[in-house]
């Protein structure tokens, strides 16, 4: 009798240590969930204020001269029908990128309320994390377009200024030199927009890669 009592007591502590691993599995999904959505709601958001922020800085320069005093030198850049024709295309690319990775973001963020396996889980935020990289190489290559499209007209337009007005030929050394100072310049440009992009989403994206890391041990 007392060998069944036992064996009864020993039963229910180990249904009583099942369901407790249950609940403490379920805290720690909500938990990471919760830490994960936020994660991907910040890229989202940040990524909202980049195009808004970028969309007035793209208004200001096309029709600050209707509000402002014109800037001499930009206004005959402006005047250039190639420089506009590559600036409206940027204009075109910019917004459109722009849009579609932020649906991608909103859409990634919406799944991720849905009840998900964790397999399913931690698949779509490699996904997300994939998206995100696309993103910043994206603006980054969008960033060399407009650095090194603005700065290559902006030369051509002070080479042709300078030979037309002081009759001076600027020697092919010297425009050599100042090529290669433009180009320094646009990379020097890049790298600090890249180190900027790898410091506000790069934070959202380790600790994402660190809520994978989190899932997958609780898969295991």
């Amino acid at each position: 009798m007392n060998e069944d009592f036992n064996l009864d007591d020993l039963k229910d502590s180990w249904k009583s240590q099942s369901i407790q691993k249950e609940v403490s599995h379920e805290d720690v999904m909500h938990i990471i969930n919760k830490k994960s959505r936020n994660n991907v709601y910040g890229v989202l958001i940040v990524s909202i204020i980049e195009f808004t922020f970028g969309i007035i800085s793209l208004g200001y320069l096309q029709y600050k001269d209707l509000v402002f005093e014109p800037n001499q030198a930009f206004q005959k850049i402006k005047d250039i029908d190639d420089f506009m024709f590559y600036y409206k295309m940027y204009n075109i690319l910019y917004v459109i990128g722009f849009i579609c990775f932020i649906l991608i973001f909103y859409f990634s963020y919406k799944k991720l309320a849905t009840n998900l396996s964790v397999k399913q889980y931690i698949t779509q935020i490699i996904r997300f994390r994939r998206w995100a990289n696309v993103f910043i190489f994206w603006n980054l290559f969008l960033g060399a377009l407009f650095t090194f499209g603005t700065l290559g007209f902006g030369l051509y337009e002070a080479v042709v200024i300078v030979e037309n007005t002081s009759n001076i030929v600027i020697s092919p050394k010297k425009l050599m030199l100042l090529t290669v100072g433009i180009f320094i310049f646009s990379i020097f440009s890049l790298l600090v927009t890249w180190g900027i992009y790898r410091l506000i989403y790069g934070t959202f994206l380790i600790r994402l890669k660190k809520n994978i890391h989190d899932l997958q041990q609780l898969n295991h």
